[in-house]
């Protein structure tokens, strides 16, 4: 048995949150997700996890267990990030939406499996769900399992990701210590933070720091499999080169758009949405942002492509 901490992984995705713990010293021995594809990612990303497609909500401490070889007690954190639809600021939050419950199941099975710590995730909204009931009765059913609770809000930006992404963050421990949330260790991009100044954190990436090595690309250019460059600017996209392909750039294609989008786009100036172009160009989706290429990125969703506006050339990002 290896000396590593161990981990399970629900709600794993396609195994992000597998491949921080990893990073951070952890062996994860077991994921799940309801989604097949997502796990045929996950365990193309993990091929020495056991990952399993299930719905958490039917999902047994046994299943864990004997999905993992491991035993009563052998877990030392329990990760989880539940479904955040009805929660997020972006949707309708719906408190009886059905996804809202997942996060009981969670909770269930950490009563089951009694890890020494959990750790949840979720959208920084949940905070506001039911004048902030939701978030109460999350802390008193873990403390009532016999933890100690710390929530709060961590900005990704503030630990050098060239990215503002806000996300709440539950930490518990089950050995009777105050668990706590990481200190910042970069500005979040506010660099003429007095406290930033005194705290000498460090400078949050730019997008020019995170984008600048790659080659450019107009309307529907680039490909899926690319070979980078070779010229690296800053230690963070050295950084980046990954160790399983260095040297090769994936997914780096462009969507090509019409010519009166990228009319439109062309008038947007960096930093500023689809509302600061004359009225004419303007449609009803306002939220379409140009990133400012001196700052850190605007969150990144899933409509990256039509949402976010590459600094320098008016298309998406690949």
């Amino acid at each position: 048995m290896s000396d590593q901490m161990i981990a399970v992984d629900l709600f794993a995705g396609a195994g992000g949150l597998s491949e921080g713990l990893h990073r951070a010293g952890y062996r994860t021995a077991f994921a799940a997700d309801f989604d097949e594809q997502a796990v045929g990612t996950y365990r193309h990303n993990h091929p020495d996890v056991q990952a399993k497609v299930a719905d958490v909500a039917g999902l047994t401490a046994r299943d864990v267990l004997d999905g993992s070889e491991l035993g009563h007690g052998d877990i030392d954190l329990l990760a989880g990030v539940p479904p955040c639809q009805g929660f997020s600021l972006a949707g309708r939050r719906l408190p009886n939406d059905p996804k809202n419950r997942l996060f009981v199941q969670f909770l269930r099975l950490a009563q089951e499996l009694q890890p020494k710590a959990i750790l949840m995730e979720n959208v920084p909204g949940i905070q506001s769900m039911q004048r902030g009931l939701v978030v109460d009765a999350i802390e008193n059913t873990v403390r009532e399992m016999g933890y100690s609770v710390k929530t709060g809000v961590l900005n990704a930006a503030e630990f050098g990701v060239p990215q503002s992404r806000k996300r709440f963050i539950m930490i518990a421990l089950r050995d009777g210590s105050t668990p706590s949330l990481p200190t910042p260790t970069h500005t979040g991009g506010a660099i003429t933070d007095e406290v930033a100044l005194f705290d000498d954190l460090l400078p949050t990436p730019s997008v020019r720091d995170a984008l600048s090595d790659l080659p450019t690309f107009g309307q529907g250019q680039g490909g899926e499999v690319l070979e980078h460059p070779g010229g690296y600017y800053n230690q963070f996209q050295k950084d980046r080169q990954g160790t399983r392909h260095p040297g090769s750039l994936f997914n780096h294609r462009a969507t090509r758009h019409s010519e009166r989008i990228v009319a439109r786009y062309e008038l947007i100036p960096p930093g500023r949405d689809n509302g600061a172009v004359p009225e004419e160009h303007r449609t009803k989706k306002i939220n379409v942002f140009r990133l400012d290429p001196d700052a850190p990125a605007r969150t990144v969703t899933c409509n990256f492509r039509t949402d976010l506006i590459h600094p320098w050339i008016p298309r998406g990002l690949t």
